[in-house]
């Protein structure tokens, strides 16, 4: 992977739907060009899927991060057991057999139970759970919005067309009004109104560190300090490609940064220069082994809500 690519995994990652003409002009690159670079990194296994779902702010969901060293002899066993839990959606592994679980909450009153499952499951004595802030630069769970979108305002039509796209996000509109049995102009107002209230999301599963070094990378800083500042500086960066910067609620002093380095002698130079930053008390970085993703709960809700009324109602 190379800047480019980098640049059009996360600019996909942030608009599953954007077109091939948008990402040329963003890029500066042909259309041909666009779509063999994404051809290619499908092919390499760097990008999974493109997948649509019900947004977790609209189900009143929360997304949490709960992590923690593993006792197990070998920490990438236990992705699997845990990937198994109706909640977690994605496993990482770290090369200090530290795991990082994260998890779609249907009510964060689920916290706790969820925890003692990564506690055991994993072989993670002393886990930490992080709630994510919706605004946070995350690929997964976006919602900056003032007011919270309620699904309870989702019609029939639109659980079908978010089904329509739950395999495959990106595709073509014409596609998705032929299998819901629609008009595109149709399925087009439907769509543009779900994305304009944030009641629909979509997320692009992706493996970067197949093909470069993915690091983990908490910071924590002051609570006097110019956090905005610290997160410009880090993008800024030479040595380092930021994908995302994550901040908690319940962890207001710490941002956890999703980073690519070419090699070693980068993440050397980047730690050196990251801990000296105004405001900066202390750092932690963990390089990315493995990651894998799982269903959850909101696969099989869309599903259902998606099925026929008829064929629910005889159940």
């Amino acid at each position: 992977m190379d800047l480019t690519d980098r640049r059009i995994l996360q600019t996909v990652q942030r608009n599953a739907r954007i077109t091939f003409r948008e990402l040329s002009e963003r890029m500066g690159i042909s259309i041909p060009s666009v779509q063999k670079r994404l051809v290619s990194m499908e092919r390499a296994g760097i990008i999974q899927g493109y997948t649509a779902h019900i947004s977790l702010a609209a189900l009143g969901g929360s997304f949490v991060l709960i992590h923690g060293r593993s006792r197990a002899g070998f920490a990438i066993d236990a992705m699997d057991v845990l990937g198994g839990h109706e909640a977690v959606s994605t496993v990482l592994c770290g090369s200090q057999n530290h795991l990082y679980v994260g998890a779609f909450l249907k009510k964060i009153d689920h916290l706790d139970a969820v925890v003692t499952f990564v506690k055991e499951a994993g072989q993670v004595p002393e886990p930490e759970a992080l709630i994510f802030n919706t605004s946070s630069d995350i690929t997964c769970v976006r919602n900056p919005r003032d007011e919270d979108p309620d699904a309870s305002e989702l019609t029939d039509l639109d659980h079908r067309i978010i089904q329509a796209l739950h395999e495959n996000a990106r595709r073509p509109l014409a596609e998705v009004a032929a299998d819901v049995g629609v008009s595109a102009k149709t399925a087009s107002i439907r769509l543009d109104r779900m994305t304009a209230k944030g009641m629909i999301e979509y997320h692009v599963a992706a493996l970067p560190h197949l093909h470069a070094s993915e690091v983990l990378l908490t910071v924590r800083i002051r609570p006097d300090a110019d956090r905005r500042k610290i997160v410009g500086m880090m993008r800024d960066d030479p040595d380092c490609f930021v994908d995302e910067d994550v901040t908690f609620s319940n962890a207001p002093n710490m941002v956890l940064f999703t980073l690519e380095v070419e090699n070693m002698d980068q993440l050397y130079r980047l730690l050196n220069r990251v801990i000296r930053f105004d405001g900066v008390e202390g750092i932690y970085h963990d390089v990315l082994l493995h990651q894998k993703y799982y269903s959850t709960w909101r696969d099989r809700l869309l599903t259902e809500r998606a099925r026929p009324a008829a064929a629910r109602a005889s159940r």
